[in-house]
């Protein structure tokens, strides 16, 4: 009973129950993971120091959230959004979105921020692309709450991805199916 109430009570403050969506970290989860994975990486000196500016200019735009809420990860929020402009093109299945992110390198990333080896499956792809977590919005028991994190793609982006879904699932019907009788088959 207490877990409801406290899952009920950090939705409908803005936050976010489980596991952090895919293209956002938080400034705790960063400065422990993000900048290892820079460091640790193969990238010219200007690349990372033009990095590092970025991430001073981030910080200072999240200055009023607090080291546990969610800013777009400047690695991951760029995957997400070539997800939603791959996917709202029509023409393409989850499992082509998926395929595209993982080619390029993305990763899903664990509750913990850091990314993992798990490549993107076309079940993870319906439901990031479903996620109105990304328009700056919480739920909890299907009812939506304003969040406290940024959005990280527009309300028309996510309504033309709903659009091309809906489409995708009508199919086309198929002549009346002809059943044939084997005249021995009861035999």
């Amino acid at each position: 009973m207490e877990t409801t109430k406290g899952k009920a009570a950090r939705a409908r403050a803005g936050y976010w129950n489980g596991s952090l969506s895919f293209g956002y970290t938080t400034v705790k989860l960063f400065k422990k993971h993000g900048y290892a994975d820079w460091q640790n990486s193969q990238i010219t000196e200007t690349a990372y120091n033009t990095y590092l500016e970025q991430i001073a200019e981030m910080f200072e735009r999240f200055k009023h959230l607090t080291e546990d809420d969610a800013i777009p990860d400047p690695i991951n929020a760029g995957g997400l959004l070539l997800a939603f402009e791959y996917y709202s093109q029509g023409g393409v299945s989850d499992r082509d979105v998926g395929n595209l992110l993982n080619a390029l390198g993305y990763r899903p990333s664990r509750h913990t921020g850091k990314r993992h080896r798990q490549l993107f499956g076309p079940d993870t792809i319906r439901d990031m692309l479903q996620n109105r977590f990304y328009l700056a919005e919480t739920q909890y028991k299907g009812e939506m709450f304003p969040g406290r994190h940024p959005a990280l793609i527009s309300e028309a982006l996510f309504e033309l991805c709903q659009e091309t879904r809906r489409k995708r699932r009508i199919r086309k019907v198929r002549g009346k199916a002809v059943h044939l009788v084997y005249p021995l088959s009861r035999i």
